[in-house]
């Protein structure tokens, strides 16, 4: 249970260093003085498009993952060794619930989407 749930943690964070990677590195040819209007277009595009994807990936992922913690509960409850620790995990309420890493990321794959478009409109 506990590897699967690192594995989905890997997966997420493995996404968010490439979609950062290549976003930094569109957003640097984009500012580059000897860009042409035709290739920022195209690169602006890219982003925009890029980045939804790698929104729609990090909603994937959450969604297994979260399917799998409920699962996960289920079995550690049969489990004795492990029900003391799943009925005692603390659940997020509706303040902490924003400062979650997932809140992060949805926010900074929205805000890329974002600077994309003001990139393309000025």
């Amino acid at each position: 249970i506990r590897a699967t749930l690192r594995y989905f943690g890997n997966k997420r964070f493995a996404q968010l260093t490439v979609f950062l990677a290549a976003t930094g590195l569109m957003f640097s040819k984009m500012l580059d003085v000897n860009t042409g209007p035709c290739f920022r277009l195209v690169l602006g595009i890219t982003g925009i498009v890029f980045s939804l994807l790698f929104l729609t990936m990090e909603i994937s992922s959450v969604r297994y993952w979260k399917a799998f913690v409920k699962r996960s509960k289920e079995i550690e409850g049969s489990l004795p060794t492990l029900a003391l620790m799943s009925k005692s995990r603390p659940e997020p309420n509706g303040a902490k619930k924003l400062v979650t890493g997932t809140f992060a990321t949805y926010t900074l794959y929205c805000v890329s989407i974002g600077l994309w478009i003001l990139a393309l409109i000025l």
